[in-house]
């Protein structure tokens, strides 16, 4: 694994600012790292254990020296990885870190203990690292990575210093991944990580053409929803994914009606489709019925039932004003 430092993370400026300031001062013993999924924030975990046992660094880990080198490779006695197994992080891996933390450094550095997705903590865990946390232990830092901070529990998060990072540019993205991301960059909303899912996933562009092809028109027939619902074949996932090409379509629609701004568009294939559109509807209560029908799909609910009567409302709705 090649070294990683603050150089290296992308499109993050606000983020590394803050958090050099911080570490200008003096660094604190918990961190919390929030954010989108998939836009740096464990790279950045890493990079400042790697800055906080550097023995040269100064405004950046030296990146080849054997401390630097050791983390880059996750092979550092003094930094531990805790993510979650199966679904939540759990009590007995909290557990594992009071053995951990009461021991010094392997290496008279810094213990930097990285916990990812720390949302998943389950409430039991999360208590039991309530009280390290309460008696925090001298050159030993926390960091917590997590996309749903308000998931963790408040008395956490009132004893660690909030770094928010932010969704990624398309240019940021195509920047880290390449030119050949360039049409997945935009749909990524933000991440490099659903970015790459989609690269990898050989459906999803041709399964978006198909959605994006099937017009909802006003008082559509219900046989042909049906129909075309049917023709999909949907599970859980791949109706979510359904509907969510539909909001982003719908999402453009509305603020190029509004607007004009073509660079404001997310489904940049689609500008001509939406110059020529020649239907009219409150766009904010198609958008918010399709949230609604997203919500739906999270429970135990029929994924082809959920699109048959969702298309069919928003039909009711189009061509209405």
């Amino acid at each position: 694994m090649a070294a990683l430092s603050f150089a290296e993370i992308k499109g993050q400026d606000q983020a590394l600012t803050l958090l050099k300031s911080v570490l200008a001062k003096r660094p604190t013993h918990c961190y919390l790292f929030t954010g989108p999924e998939g836009v740096g924030k464990k790279k950045t975990a890493l990079s400042l254990a790697q800055y906080l046992n550097c023995p040269h660094a100064k405004l950046d880990a030296c990146g080849i020296c054997p401390s630097c080198v050791k983390i880059a490779n996750n092979e550092h006695p003094d930094v531990f990885l805790i993510e979650p197994l199966g679904s939540s992080i759990k009590l007995e891996q909290v557990h594992s870190l009071t053995n951990v933390t009461a021991l010094r450094s392997f290496e008279g550095g810094y213990q930097v203990i990285i916990i990812d997705d720390a949302h998943l903590l389950t409430e039991q865990a999360a208590n039991s690292l309530l009280k390290i946390l309460e008696e925090p232990k001298e050159k030993t830092v926390f960091i917590l990575v997590t996309s749903k901070p308000e998931a963790i529990l408040p008395t956490i998060r009132s004893r660690a210093c909030q770094i928010k990072f932010n969704a990624l540019s398309p240019e940021t993205i195509i920047g880290i991944l390449g030119d050949s991301a360039k049409d997945a960059a935009y749909l990524a909303a933000g991440s490099v990580k659903t970015a790459q899912d989609i690269l990898h996933d050989e459906e999803f562009f041709p399964l978006r053409r198909e959605v994006l092809s099937f017009n909802i028109e006003p008082h559509q027939k219900m046989s042909q929803i049906i129909e075309q619902c049917r023709a999909w074949k949907v599970n859980k996932a791949k109706a979510l994914l359904i509907l969510s090409f539909l909001s982003l379509w719908y999402r453009d629609l509305l603020i190029f009606r509004t607007s004009g701004n073509e660079n404001l568009l997310i489904n940049r294939d689609c500008l001509e489709e939406y110059k020529n559109y020649p239907y009219e509807a409150d766009w904010i209560a198609v958008l918010e019925l399709l949230r609604k029908y997203q919500g739906y799909l999270k429970q135990n609910v029929s994924p082809e039932l959920t699109l048959i009567v969702c298309f069919s409302q928003i039909s009711s709705l189009i061509g209405t004003l």
